[in-house]
């Protein structure tokens, strides 16, 4: 388990603030393991009652629904850093404040909706039986809350857990830090991996302000929240980023504003596919916020800030696979000291295969309405368990890669047979690329039109907000970009 959020040497937080956690899944390569759906925590930690499973009103499709086999169970323990078999209690002093603090909490929410109405019965109302032993251990271990669902999803191999350490290193003798230790166990109660995140001060020493962890900073939404449109002019943000109030350049005699030269050292993974979409964790260090990364000539948007060693960013697409220089839009090549400190990420061709997956599963959830795995839906096709009219996808399907875009439009022609009344020809990948995105980079005039007759969403956008026509103008497919025009 990789742990990103958090600086690995002074970083300082305090009982009240929220540290924002990144989680991976990683093999020993360093990539990221995306086999499994969803990360269960332990229900005691979870913050909030309503967002337990159990008292959820409304329950998400996945907390009913999912296979316990696709699910990650965690486990967490805080220990100090300079003793680390000695997990770490929340002492009774914190017990009690923290006690306190929810009972605040329930009575202001209640006297917001109704200040005539008495306030209710709830356990967090009541005063803490301290002569309880049980109730006592109960919420010692609660060193650790997280404020999220008790399930979160775990489809891309990590996830952000919100998370509060309720104890001061004080209380403990601790010097150095806490450190919290993550297990993850698969249903059988099988070790599948652990991890430590480096040690963390939880101090209320409010004068100091020396790397605290950058944590509970909000950016404007309209940021990065708001889709890049085709009319959209990069340079113009590129400008605003380059220079500051005065109209003179943020970097200045080997630093930006003051602050030292970024370093990248390491990029996980170290490459992805041209139709991007794929998350990138940037390692290094004097990382500050507001730098965005850039490959090759194209900027990832928006890239998050974790820490001064930790950023993270969704890869943009790339006209072509090969390996790009990664830097920093702010912090141009010609200042680093060494050439040999350019780090490479290499784009890899992969838009055949999502092609193929898509097309499969755009032809099973016309099957059954349901979103299954690639896999599972060729094999259905190939053993034609559903009817006969299988018998041309599975010739497609067999018949090896000669002519694929012939091999696609004659999968995808199930549809015509099938009757069903689920549609689902402009179903969305992770990347929220519909099939239309992935042919028209790839120049597959004849695909394109079929998906167009068949009534695909020419307007929809993915991550970053492109649509296939996009695609096709960047990538030099003039066929494709006038059947695109014409609609």
């Amino acid at each position: 388990i990789r742990v990103l959020g958090v600086p690995q040497t002074g970083a300082k937080s305090r009982v009240e603030t929220q540290i924002k956690l990144c989680l991976q899944l990683v093999t020993d390569k360093g990539e990221k393991v995306p086999l499994w759906s969803h990360l269960r925590l332990p229900e005691y930690m979870v913050a909030k009652e309503k967002l337990k499973t159990k008292n959820a009103r409304n329950p998400p499709d996945h907390a009913m629904n999912i296979s316990e086999k696709g699910v990650l169970n965690l486990e967490a323990t805080v220990v100090c850093a300079s003793d680390i078999p000695k997990k770490v209690l929340t002492c009774l002093g914190c017990v009690q404040r923290e006690r306190k603090r929810s009972q605040r909490k329930k009575e202001n929410k209640n006297a917001k909706v109704n200040s005539s109405t008495a306030p209710s019965a709830d356990d967090t109302n009541k005063p803490m039986d301290l002569d309880d032993e049980k109730t006592m251990q109960l919420e010692q271990r609660k060193i650790l809350l997280f404020n999220c669902s008790e399930i979160v999803d775990f489809s891309s191999g990590d996830t952000i857990l919100p998370t509060r350490i309720t104890c001061y290193c004080r209380h403990h003798n601790e010097k150095v830090g806490f450190c919290i230790y993550f297990v993850m166990k698969d249903y059988t109660n099988t070790v599948i991996a652990n991890g430590m995140s480096p040690p963390i001060m939880i101090t209320d020493d409010h004068k100091s302000s020396k790397t605290k962890i950058g944590v509970g900073r909000k950016r404007p939404r309209a940021e990065y929240d708001r889709p890049m449109r085709l009319h959209h002019n990069p340079n113009s943000m590129m400008r605003r980023a380059f220079y500051n109030t005065s109209g003179n350049s943020i970097y200045q005699n080997g630093t930006i504003s003051g602050y030292p030269l970024p370093r990248i050292s390491r990029l996980i993974p170290s490459e992805g596919p041209t139709y991007g979409g794929v998350e990138v964790t940037i390692l290094g260090s004097n990382f500050i916020e507001g730098l965005t990364c850039v490959f090759g000539e194209t900027p990832a948007l928006p890239t998050q800030y974790w820490s001064p060693n930790t950023l993270v960013c969704v890869l943009p697409p790339a006209p072509t696979p090969g390996p790009v220089v990664v830097s920093f839009k702010e912090c141009p090549l010609t200042l680093m000291d060494n050439s040999e400190e350019v780090v490479f990420f290499t784009y890899t061709d992969d838009s055949d295969r999502a092609l193929m997956e898509l097309a499969l599963q755009v032809v099973g959830m016309k099957m059954t309405g349901k979103l299954e795995d690639a896999r599972n839906i060729a094999m259905r096709i190939v053993g034609g368990n559903d009817n006969s009219n299988n018998n041309s996808a599975s010739l497609a399907l067999q018949t090896g890669e000669n002519n694929f875009e012939a091999h696609i439009i004659t999968t995808i022609g199930l549809l015509d047979v099938l009757e069903t009344e689920h549609n689902s020809i402009s179903l969305q990948n992770r990347q929220q690329h519909t099939m239309l995105h992935i042919a028209a980079m790839l120049g597959y005039t004849r695909l394109c039109s079929v998906l167009i007759d068949k009534g695909i969403d020419l307007n929809l956008q993915d991550k970053y907000g492109f649509t296939a026509l996009h695609y096709a103008a960047w990538t030099g497919k003039d066929d494709v970009v006038r059947l695109l025009m014409r609609g």
